[in-house]
């Protein structure tokens, strides 16, 4: 994408999502020609490549005898379907059934955030699951950041869920001003002026870097909706949760408050961090986030859900995260990492966007489903 006022305004196709009476291969043509006609990067040269990024997505099972599992993938909210590529490719080879959605809003340009809403996001969701449901006996959900928080809340509707894997469930966020958001949006609403807290060069294919109040507003709603379910319900199903210790967008102690609420004895809690913690709670896990081989300081936010050879985000990638460059520090070495305040002020850093101990997360999240 390219920065212009362009991608600031709604796009003629994407401010209705109604695909309800689509069955999911239609769905596929549908979000196709919604998105050659919303986005403004397309070439003959990039149209393939960015449209796989950002198109919702099916891998069918590689064995003829497919087992009659299905597994529903929810990227994150200013993130595209590639985010999941990597997890569905390997439950792919596994004979799962996977399917990757793509959120109302995401996918075309940032100004096609104005006119959605948690409803739209949620109702998606459904979609997804109905649709999968008439294929597979067995259904999981997964979801990273807000998509996590979205699988979470139709589990806990309903009761056929298999089982979840949420990264970096974005139950809580660290911004302080995350509960004002609503009240703004609502002033700004009635003046009619939409007001855009983050405006940046859309240099990513694969995601949103600006985004409007409005956004952010439905974005705190459903943390704020999550919060109220998993006081009232509990999950009949096991989950998997991963995060990030030093993760820098979200709040890690909610998480972990919500952890372990959850009374499922098969349900794991597995946290990148740089130092063991003892816990209590055995079915809380700890693996290693500091890769000094690599320059890797620790894990960010969005990194989890992306192997090393991934070729966007990877490590050898054809997107290159902006480099930061540190206010207190001599060291002139280059860094990845979450970016945090510490980070910042000590280390040139790129935000980490792959996981380095990509192979054997899955392999832990294999012996939990299979």
């Amino acid at each position: 994408m390219h920065s212009s006022q362009a991608l600031l305004t709604p796009g003629t196709e994407n401010s209705v999502w109604d695909y309800s009476n689509l069955n999911f291969s239609e769905y596929l043509v549908w979000a196709r020609n919604l998105l050659q006609k919303n986005r403004c990067d397309l070439t003959p040269e990039s149209q393939d490549t960015i449209l796989s990024a950002n198109m919702p997505f099916e891998f069918k099972p590689c064995q003829s005898t497919p087992t009659r599992k299905g597994i529903l993938l929810v990227h994150g909210l200013l993130s595209s379907p590639l985010s999941m590529h990597d997890i569905g490719l390997y439950w792919k080879k596994q004979n799962f059934l996977v399917r990757g959605m793509l959120l109302p809003g995401h996918g075309t340009r940032p100004g096609d955030l104005l006119k959605v809403s948690l409803s739209d996001w949620a109702a998606s969701i459904e979609f997804g699951i109905n649709s999968l449901r008439q294929e597979v006996d067995e259904i999981w959900l997964g979801g990273l950041s807000g998509g996590a928080s979205l699988v979470l809340h139709s589990a806990l509707t309903h009761s056929d869920v298999q089982g979840l894997l949420l990264f970096a469930p974005s139950l809580k966020l660290k911004n302080p001003l995350a509960p004002f958001l609503p009240s703004l949006d609502f002033v700004h609403k009635k003046l009619s002026i939409p007001y855009w807290p983050e405006i940046q060069e859309e240099n990513d294919y694969a995601k949103y870097r600006s985004y409007p109040l409005h956004f952010g507003a439905q974005a705190h709603k459903l943390t704020h909706l999550i919060q109220q379910e998993t006081r009232q319900k509990k999950l009949s199903c096991p989950l998997w949760v991963i995060l990030a210790e030093d993760d820098e967008t979200i709040c890690n102690k909610a998480v972990m408050r919500f952890f372990l609420n959850t009374p499922h004895p098969a349900s794991r809690l597995l946290i990148y961090a740089k130092y063991v913690q003892n816990q209590p709670d055995k079915r809380i896990i700890y693996r290693n986030s500091h890769f000094p081989h690599e320059n890797i300081l620790d894990f960010s936010h969005a990194c989890l859900t992306f192997s090393p050879e991934n070729s966007h985000y990877g490590r050898h990638g054809d997107y290159l995260p902006p480099l930061h460059e540190a206010k207190k520090t001599a060291n002139h070495a280059e860094y990845r990492g979450a970016l945090s305040r510490y980070n910042l002020k000590q280390y040139r850093i790129r935000r980490l966007s792959y996981n380095p101990d990509f192979q054997t997360m899955m392999k832990q999240l294999s012996d939990f489903m299979l």
